[in-house]
C-alpha cells in the first residue's frame, strides 16, 4: 500500500534539459522511489534521455524537449544575453503546444502525480488535471531569467507556472524558492557510490599516496590545458572527461558511456569544476574539497558557492585564474579543507532522498 492507495502510483517526471545536474539527482530520487514504492515512472527529457535510460532501466523515457537554459559565449564563462533571450522567446512560444500534448498524455495514462526538476510548465498540466505537482530543485528558471531580463512577460509566465505547483522540495545550495506557495527543505539528494573509493583507485592503478585531481571543464571552459600541464608538472594525477582533448600518461579519462560517474568523483582528493549541482553534490557526498570557477550572469552560482565557503569545504576563483593553473601553489591548503567535513552541517551529510519520498507519499 502507498499511503491510502491499494495500487502503486504512476508518476510523470520532467527533467530540465540544461546540463546533466538535474538528471543525476533525479536518477537518485527515481531509484529510491522505485525501491520503496515500486511506482510506474515515465520520464520526459531530451539532453539526458540516454543517461536516464542506462541508469534507470525500470523507467520509460521519452526523448522530447522540456525547457532551455542559458547560452554561454564560446570559450568564456559569460552568459550570452542576446542569444539566450532569443532562445527564451522560442521556448515560451512553444509552451501551449507542450502543455496540450502533456495534458493529453497524463490524462490518457492515468498519471497520479507530476514531479519536475525543474521544468515550470509541468505544473500547469498538474493543475489542469487536478493531480499533485511537486518541484524538486535548488533553483528555478524564474530566478535565472529574472536576473537577466527583469519582470518581462516571458519571466512572468514562468513565475506563474511555478506558482501552480502544490509543493517545492528545496534542496541545499538553494535560492529562496519562494515562487512556490508551499516549500519543504530537504537534505542533499545525490547518487550513492556503487563502487568504493578504495576499489576505484585500485582498478585504475592509483596508489593511496598519489593525489588525484578531477578537472571538469563544463560545456564552455576551453582553457583547461594550461592548468593540466601545471598539475602534471607538480607530480599530480589528473582525471578529466573523455572529450577533453589534452592527452598525457598521467591523465585518466571518464568514458562518455559511463553512467556511474559519481564513483570517479568519489576517488578524488580535489574536485575543480564549475558550480554544477551534480558534480558539487556528489563531491560533498564523498567529502571531497571543491575548487569552483565562477560564471558571469548565472544567478544560481552564488547560492551554490556561498554555503561551500561558509562550511569551509569549497573555494571559488575566477575562470581565468583556474584556467591559468596559478592556484596550484595553494594545493595543500585546498586539500586540507577535507577536515572541515567533520563539522559540516547535517543538511549536506544526510540522505535527502528519503525525506523527498515521505513528502511525495503524503500527496498520494
Amino acid at each position: 500500500m502507498v499511503g491510502s492507495r491499494l495500487t502503486a502510483p504512476h508518476i510523470r517526471f520532467y527533467i530540465s534539459d540544461y546540463g546533466f545536474g538535474h538528471a543525476s539527482r533525479s536518477i537518485a530520487l527515481m531509484r529510491a522511489l522505485h525501491a520503496s514504492m515500486n511506482c510506474t515512472i515515465t520520464v520526459r527529457t531530451d539532453t539526458s534521455a540516454e543517461f536516464i535510460r542506462n541508469s534507470c532501466p525500470f523507467v520509460s523515457v521519452e526523448k522530447k524537449r522540456n525547457d532551455i537554459g542559458t547560452v554561454m559565449h564560446d570559450s568564456t564563462s559569460r552568459v550570452d544575453r542576446v542569444e539566450t533571450e532569443k532562445s527564451l522567446h522560442r521556448w515560451i512560444s512553444s509552451r501551449d503546444t507542450w502543455i496540450s500534448e502533456e495534458t493529453v498524455f497524463c490524462k490518457e495514462r492515468a498519471v497520479d502525480m507530476i514531479l519536475s526538476d525543474i521544468t515550470p510548465q509541468a505544473f500547469v498540466v498538474s493543475k489542469t488535471l487536478g493531480i499533485p505537482g511537486i518541484g524538486v530543485s535548488n533553483f528555478t528558471w524564474d530566478l535565472i531569467f529574472r536576473q537577466l531580463y527583469g519582470d518581462s512577460p516571458e519571466v512572468q509566465i514562468i513565475h506563474n507556472a511555478y506558482a501552480s505547483a502544490d509543493l517545492g522540495l528545496v534542496l541545499p545550495l538553494n535560492e529562496s524558492m519562494d515562487v512556490f506557495k508551499e516549500r519543504a527543505f530537504v537534505p542533499l539528494v545525490s547518487r550513492e557510490p556503487t563502487v568504493s573509493h578504495e576499489e576505484m583507485r585500485k582498478r585504475l592503478g592509483i596508489s593511496d599516496t598519489e593525489i588525484l585531481v578531477y578537472v571538469g571543464s563544463g560545456l564552455s571552459f576551453n582553457s583547461v590545458p594550461a592548468c593540466l600541464h601545471k598539475l602534471i608538472d607538480a607530480g599530480l594525477r589528473v582525471l578529466v572527461s573523455e572529450n577533453q582533448p589534452f592527452h598525457h600518461p598521467k591523465i585518466l579519462r571518464i568514458s562518455s558511456s559511463e553512467t556511474e560517474t559519481q564513483n570517479y568523483i568519489g576517488m578524488c582528493d580535489l574536485v575543480v569544476t564549475k558550480p554544477g549541482y551534480s558534480t558539487v553534490s556528489e563531491s560533498i557526498r564523498a567529502k571531497i574539497p571543491l575548487l569552483i570557477f565562477t560564471r558571469e550572469g548565472f544567478a544560481e552560482d552564488a547560492y551554490i558557492l556561498r554555503p561551500l565557503e561558509m562550511e569551509g569545504i569549497g573555494k571559488q576563483m575566477s575562470w581565468e585564474t583556474i584556467g591559468s593553473g596559478n592556484w596550484i601553489t595553494l594545493i595543500d591548503e585546498l586539500l586540507s579543507m577535507k577536515e572541515n567535513y567533520r563539522t559540516c552541517s547535517d543538511i549536506f551529510i544526510k540522505d535527502g532522498t528519503q525525506a523527498c519520498i515521505e513528502h511525495i507519499r503524503s500527496y498520494l
